[in-house]
């Protein structure tokens, strides 16, 4: 029986690609009857996501002044004669989770998303401890391969294990027309964009949409582009539409809470984010599930995501004349024409296929 120990920043803690990906880890633990227990540790107590679904994870959420010994401390005594693997849910944590994998003489496992394995990090000895590392669990082989590249890993110790979706929650139900009279938004075109806005993660392709938006509403009568998160770059965003002019046109509605979200894919004609830095993008499958066709990137690991082209349209964010044109494209096509069979995304993302990945991995590290 397997009982693993795992290091992460964000799990019920925190919004985003990399907790959720950490929960839906967490809960395919759970079915798996190899597994018979494991430890969870990670930062903060704030609680965003509900985490009664757990009976055999013990959770540790560290906060508070000195929060890193604190973690240390956790770290240490949590490791035990039972424990099977060290798990580091983010880069960063890898020199403790070596430390404590050696320390037992127990395989460690690496989990990578995006941007953070592509290249060298500037910590020298995180560097080095990727290169040590038993296993490695990467949600796109784009992300994979781009570890692989720098680090040497062999390939043999490499695992896929691409992101679920909900689709109970998100799922083709009928427009939200109270919503859409509560945004004033009757008889418009919506392009969409869920995303963090963070100032040092400026990659998910907002800028070069809000640029476009002068063309785009040349062409099309009625078009708004709706912004759904939050961040500390989101204030900059708004001065940048308010200085060309565009506050009519381009909207930021701040951060949806999660039962609410699938209501705003539904409303959309088209989800947009075509970027250069996405690991995977859980929000392109999201879109998909509830209808709404989607545009993603050729240049990261939302091209993966969304089956290289089958799910949907992929572009060069740097081409602005291709980004034009694959937008005006879609929303001249009914949205039905544009989107996967469900049973497409079934088959590929279902939390009944990420269990069942899980479980081949963990049968698989040894």
């Amino acid at each position: 029986m397997r009982k693993p120990l795992i290091l992460a920043f964000d799990v019920f803690n925190a919004r985003g690609g990399i907790a959720k990906f950490n929960r839906d880890f967490c809960e395919a633990l759970e079915k798996i009857n190899t597994v018979e227990n494991y430890d969870l540790i990670y930062l903060d107590h704030r609680i965003y996501e509900e985490a009664s679904f757990l009976s055999k994870g013990k959770l540790f959420s560290i906060s508070g002044p000195f929060k890193k010994i604190k973690y240390l401390v956790r770290a240490i005594f949590s490791i035990g004669l039972k424990s099977s693997h060290v798990i580091a849910a983010h880069i960063s944590l890898l020199p403790l989770a070596f430390l404590l994998s050696k320390s037992k003489g127990i395989p460690l496992v690496l989990i990578i998303h995006g941007v953070d394995a592509w290249s060298p990090s500037k910590n020298n000895l995180v560097n080095y401890f990727c290169r040590k590392v038993d296993f490695v669990i990467s949600v796109t082989n784009f992300t994979a391969q781009r570890f692989k590249k720098w680090s040497g890993i062999n390939e043999n110790k490499i695992f896929i294990l691409p992101n679920t979706v909900n689709l109970n929650m998100f799922q083709p139900e009928p427009i939200p027309l109270d919503l859409i009279k509560s945004l004033g938004l009757n008889n418009k075109k919506i392009i969409l964009t869920v995303a963090r806005m963070s100032s040092i993660e400026r990659y998910k392709g907002i800028d070069e949409i809000i640029d476009l938006m002068p063309e785009l509403c040349a062409q099309i009568k009625d078009l708004v582009y709706l912004v759904v998160g939050d961040g500390d770059d989101r204030p900059r965003l708004i001065r940048k539409v308010c200085d060309l002019g565009l506050s009519h046109s381009v909207r930021f509605l701040g951060y949806i809470d999660e039962p609410n979200k699938a209501d705003y894919f539904r409303l959309a004609d088209l989800f947009v984010m075509a970027g250069w830095g996405e690991g995977f993008g859980i929000v392109y499958l999201e879109s998909l599930a509830c209808g709404t066709p989607v545009i993603g990137s050729k240049l990261d690991g939302s091209s993966e995501a969304l089956k290289n082209g089958e799910f949907g349209v992929l572009v060069d964010p740097n081409d602005r004349q291709e980004v034009k044109s694959a937008i005006l494209k879609s929303l001249s096509q009914s949205k039905s024409r544009q989107i996967p069979n469900r049973r497409q995304l079934i088959d590929s993302y279902s939390s009944e296929n990420f269990t069942g990945k899980v479980k081949y991995i963990f049968e698989s590290i040894k």
